[in-house]
């Protein structure tokens, strides 16, 4: 009943109420007043019309008239009215809803909230009492003003609105902006939304405009349009704001303090003046940019790497305080020409400047101390560059590639020059270095082409400066085909060389400079004589590598010449040193090698002398190869005439000499490795007394018993003319090929050819057994090398040394018995062979290497037992599973496949590099006290072979082993009768008893000793 009453009042005001007609405009009559309406019977409106605050109403001229307050209006009022031009609204209206109007402009009160759909307006003056207004599809509005009394603003399809101003307000503003709102021209002066992104919408924004009270600046991501941002209020410009924005061209922002990392990346800006509020630039905060020049204020604390990296079209560069610098800053500018920085500026950062390829001259600030790592490198235009200062450094690869650099002084300060650091500055003439200089690194100056060095200080400081020696890790040119790096030094390219206004041709080294630095003087062709005085002790590494000397003259006593200390490499050696001059006191040389080579040598003092002079060298020699004519005391020497007296021809005595005959005296023992070694001429080695002149007779030994001699490496290498060597038969032990393509060697008929008590080598190929004579007590290195079809060998009792790979390849061979004299096994010695067990006695000393038995398929090894160390490294054994160590040394069993290991009674301790990681079956100790393990808590077995390996003790240990430091952690340990292996030989008779490897009585098959009745022992394998 209650809903019937409420639906008849409804009706009862819908026809009490009627329309009326006021001045051309249309009213219906509502409780608070008059409603502007649309027209009766399908009429519109046209032209102007006005609404005013109050209309009057007389429906008869009978009656009275009634005035109306107008109080709102229809949303349709106006729909149709197509001729409608302008709205003007007096009525005081709070809020106002139109929706289909076509009036041009609609002039509004103050009124509080707006809604305008379909709205054809071209201008809209929104009152400042406006609170909230919503403008949906105002399709010919293309200025609008938004008072700051707005709070709430909602626009849509308004297709043409192109400018677009915020007032002022303290109050936020919330923003609706659909995307297809064209907006070009944006300016905000108040707080909008509660996040950034509130311009994502507008994709056109050509200029944005922030008023004073606005500090953090809007995303705006994907405006492709923006070219100019303004902003009095932005501090900070955060990271990516504008990144990838190529549209914009310029910004101002006056009171900036922080650019963040990548904000104007890869955008379009071409210009910004940085005010003096920044205080720091972020990491690629411009990388990329179209800047054409910058202004850094003084105010500027820090700049980020790669900050301005890239910027190709960036020319000019002004630098106005003491700002920090990360790495790359400028790099790759190539269009940079002018860079001005201030005196006060302390520092650069690492490749700052790197690849800026206009560049054509620099002056350093007067307070930079440092040039940073590739701070100029790659500037292919720079040419000039000036020290105005304090520079104590120039770091690796400052200047390479300044390929246009011509000409430098570098300061007095300046004490080091770091790798590569002008290296290919091809056009450099004239270099002056000071003489602060401690410290030129490899490769500083490769590639630089100088007529004129200075040095402005003294030969002696020249001489303490550290020239490093680099590899050269890319193309570099080398000095005269050496083959070894040389462009440490700039003197290397010099023409001339000065040390103050002296020229150096002539170099004699100074009093109280008892060394010559490595690499002082490398590859300087302008340098004629040197001379080495009496307190010099060394000559350092490549010295004078490269000298085209005419004379060295060496008056040391004890003289160390380091590696490539006087190298001239060997197409080059006929322009090199003609003459070395020796004097009497030389009584040592020692170091690498590379004395002087040269084509005479003359030697003031006698031959008893010169034999007496120790060559301790790795390698060459005074004399040209085989060229070299020696003179003692002026007279030419072509026989060399050993005194009686003589027991050794040291190292590299006469290598290289033109000698043609050589007597040796009985009482000789050692022929020096290389002694006699590129003695092209060299035919005949005598061993005798006959041609003894009566001066050296006064020293003759009055027995006339033979020694035997020993021969070292190479002692008579490429002597192509020598046919007779009348002491091989007094040959004791042959070095690694003392008689390398020698004439004697090849005239050797095919088989063993044995020098004395040396098998030398296997000429030939050799049949599937040797047994090499009784009496030999070595095997020369190589000797069987590569011998495949050897299957079994027979090594004499007097055999005592193998040497480096005598039988490496000899893949036939599966099985080898040593001597009992046998005492080292050299280097590769058994290498990629087919042996599979090994036993080693224990008068061996040591095996060589980590070379001589690998690549092969070796399953077990015993060590016998011995209480003498042995030297060597197991990881040659990495194949065996089952080994007996017998004798103590420092064995490292980490990464063998070992699954059973013995370890005998004369190991008491385990060094720290016993290391088993691998899961081991079976642990057998026979020393009743248990071995001493390097340390607790290392990992020197696997929790495996903790918690599962089998660990055997002598009988009556067990409780000792179940203490004992490591050993009380293996939880499976049991006690047995063991011995151990010793004195292991072969015997096929007799009854016997069978050992396994742990010295227990074998229950099994595998590896066995059998011990016979009558006290000989062999090994065997039983299956």
């Amino acid at each position: 009943m209650k809903h019937f009453f409420i639906l008849m009042l409804l009706l009862l005001g819908c026809y009490n109420s009627f329309a009326f007609e006021y001045k051309g405009v249309y009213y219906r009559e509502s409780d608070g007043g008059a409603i502007v309406s649309k027209p009766e019977t399908g009429g519109t409106y046209s032209g102007e019309i006005v609404i005013p605050e109050e209309v009057v109403c007389k429906e008869y001229a009978y009656e009275p008239s009634v005035t109306y307050h107008v109080v709102g209006i229809d949303e349709n009022a106006f729909e149709e009215s197509y001729g409608l031009t302008k709205i003007t609204i007096n009525a005081p209206i709070k809020d106002l809803k139109i929706n289909k109007c076509y009036a041009q402009e609609i002039v509004l009160p103050q009124l509080k909230s707006i809604e305008l759909e379909n709205a054809y307006i071209s201008t809209l003056d929104i009152p400042s009492t406006a609170d909230d207004v919503k403008l949906y599809g105002c399709p010919s509005l293309y200025t609008l003003v938004v008072p700051g009394t707005v709070s709430h603003l909602g626009l849509s399809n308004c297709s043409v609105l192109g400018d677009l101003v915020i007032q002022e307000s303290k109050e936020k503003l919330y923003l609706g902006i659909s995307d297809d709102t064209p907006v070009t021209d944006l300016t905000i002066s108040r707080v909008v939304n509660d996040n950034n992104d509130y311009l994502s919408s507008l994709q056109n924004l050509v200029n944005l405009h922030l008023g004073d009270n606005i500090t953090h600046l809007p995303s705006l991501d994907g405006k492709t349009k923006l070219k100019t941002v303004e902003g009095n209020g932005i501090t900070i410009i955060e990271r990516e704001t504008f990144n990838g924005t190529t549209s914009l061209k310029t910004v101002s922002f006056p009171n900036l303090k922080t650019i963040r990392d990548w904000a104007f990346k890869d955008s379009g800006i071409k210009s910004i003046e940085l005010p003096n509020t920044l205080d720091s630039i972020g990491s690629s905060a411009f990388c990329g940019a179209k800047l054409t020049n910058i202004v850094l204020p003084s105010s500027l604390e820090n700049v980020g790497e790669n900050a301005f990296e890239n910027c190709e079209d960036l020319t000019s560069l002004t630098i106005k305080g003491n700002t920090s610098f990360e790495r790359n800053v400028f790099e790759n500018c190539s269009s940079l020409s002018s860079v001005s920085l201030p005196n006060d500026l302390e520092s650069l950062g690492e490749e700052m400047f790197c690849g800026c390829s206009s560049l054509v001259e620099i002056s350093l600030p007067h307070d930079l101390k440092v040039i940073p790592k590739s701070a100029f490198r790659n500037c292919k235009a720079l040419q000039r560059a000036y020290f105005n200062g304090n520079v104590e450094a120039i770091e690796d690869h400052a200047f390479e590639g300044c390929s246009n650099l011509q000409s430098l002084t570098l300061p007095t300060p300046l004490k080091s020059i770091g790798i590569h650091a002008f290296d290919d500055c091809e056009s450099m003439t004239e270099l002056v270095l000071p003489n602060s200089l401690e410290y030129v690194g490899g490769g500083a100056f490769c590639g630089v082409n100088l007529t004129k060095l200075t040095f402005s200080g003294s030969l002696k400081e020249w001489l303490g400066i550290n020239f490093d020696y680099l590899i050269i890790d890319h193309d570099c040119p080398e000095d005269a085909g050496t083959g070894y790096p040389t462009d440490t030094n700039p003197i290397t390219h010099a023409q001339k060389f000065y040390i103050g206004a002296g020229l150096v041709t002539d170099l004699e080294i100074p009093a109280n400079v008892n060394a010559v630095n490595a690499w002082s003087f490398t590859g300087y062709r302008g340098l004629k004589t040197v001379t080495i005085p009496s307190w010099v002790k060394r000559v350092g590494e490549g010295a004078f590598l490269g000298c085209l000397l005419d004379k060295v003259t060496i008056q040391a006593e004890n003289l160390q010449i380091d590696k490539y200390g006087f190298y001239v490499s060997g197409w080059i050696q006929e322009e090199g040193i003609h003459n070395v001059v020796i004097s009497k006191n030389l009584k040592q040389v020692t170091g690498e090698g590379d004395v002087p080579t040269a084509n005479a040598i003359d030697y003031d003092g006698t031959i008893e002398e010169w034999l007496n002079i120790k060559f301790n060298l790795k390698k060459e020699m005074f004399a040209i190869d085989g060229q070299g004519i020696l003179r003692i005391n002026g007279k030419q020497v072509n026989e060399i005439i050993i005194p009686e007296d003589m027991t050794e021809i040291h190292d590299y005595q006469f290598a290289g000499m033109a000698l043609s005959t050589v007597y040796v005296p009985k009482s000789l023992k050692r022929i020096g490795k290389y002694a006699f070694a590129w003695c092209h001429d060299l035919e005949r080695v005598q061993y005798s007394s006959v041609k003894t002149p009566a001066s050296a007779k006064k020293c003759q030994s009055k027995t006339d018993a033979r020694q035997f001699i020993t021969i070292g490496d190479c002692a008579f290498l490429m002597n192509k003319k020598l046919t007779d060597i009348s002491f091989a038969e007094v040959v004791d032990s042959i070095g690694n090929r003392a008689f390398y393509s020698t004439a004697w060697l090849d005239k050797q008929p095919d088989g063993m050819v044995i020098i004395g008590k040396s098998l030398y080598e296997y000429k030939g190929e050799v049949s599937a057994s040797v047994a090499i004579p009784e009496g030999i007590i070595c095997v020369c290195s190589e000797a069987f090398k590569g011998q495949s079809k050897l299957t079994d060998v027979t090594f004499p009792e007097s055999l005592e040394y193998i040497s480096d790979s005598a039988f490496e390849g000899c893949t036939g061979i599966t099985s080898v018995e040593f001597p009992e004299k046998l005492q080292s096994i050299g280097d590769y010695a058994f290498s990629q062979t087919g042996l599979t067990q090994i036993n080693i006695s224990s008068n061996v000393m040591r095996i060589k290497g980590d070379g001589a038995f690998s690549k092969t398929p070796i399953k077990s090894v015993i060590l016998e037992d011995g209480e003498n160390e042995l030297d060597m490294n197991w990881g040659m054994f990495g194949s065996a599973e089952i080994a007996y160590i017998g004798r103590p040394g420092f064995f490292a069993l980490s990464g063998s496949g070992l699954k059973e290991v013995t370890l005998g009674k004369y190991v008491k301790e385990i060094p720290l590099d016993f290391v088993c990681s691998h899961y081991i079956e079976k642990f057998t100790i026979l020393s009743s006290i248990p071995p001493v393990v390097g340390r607790e808590g290392h990992d020197y077995f696997s929790e495996d072979t903790y918690d599962n390996c089998k660990l055997i003790v002598p009988k009556e240990s067990l409780e000792a082993y179940k203490t004992a430091p490591i050993w009380k952690y293996f939880t499976n340990v049991e006690e047995s009768e063991v011995s151990g292996i010793k004195n292991v030989l072969t015997s096929k008779d007799s009854k016997s008893l069978t050992y396994g490897i742990n010295g227990c009585i074998a229950t099994s098959n595998g590896i066995v000793i059998e011990k016979k009745s009558d006290g000989s022992v062999r090994k065997y394998v039983r299956k």
